[in-house]
């Protein structure tokens, strides 16, 4: 009989969301980034881990409730994926923010501390 081993990762460091200067935006943008990633390829390493594991039992509801979960595995994957693009794109839009406030002339508020 073929038996899984699971091994649990430590949950990643998420860094608290205080904003003091761009800085800080871009420090956070790009820690939550590589976090998203990190814990989409291990979903993606899991599906692959049960599909394989899972489809060596024998009888056919075990390999089909493993497909079933391992594509639940594989949308969360998919999802922390984008995420982690989203998290990318949050900090250029904020860039483009200050660059259009400093274009127009006016003063950029203190608290942006650029």
């Amino acid at each position: 009989m073929a038996t899984m081993v699971i091994e649990i990762l430590p949950p990643p460091h998420i860094p608290g969301a205080e904003f003091d200067s761009v800085a800080d935006v871009h420090r956070y943008t790009h820690q939550m980034s590589n976090r998203l990633t990190s814990i989409g390829l291990d979903l993606e390493l899991a599906a692959a881990t049960l599909r394989k594991t899972m489809g060596q039992l024998p009888g056919m509801g075990a390999k089909s409730k493993a497909r079933a979960v391992a594509s639940h595995l594989d949308r969360a994957a998919d999802c922390c994926h984008r995420s982690a693009a989203s998290m990318n794109g949050t900090f250029f839009l904020v860039r483009r923010a200050i660059g259009k406030v400093q274009d127009s002339g006016k003063a950029i508020p203190r608290r942006w501390w650029v």
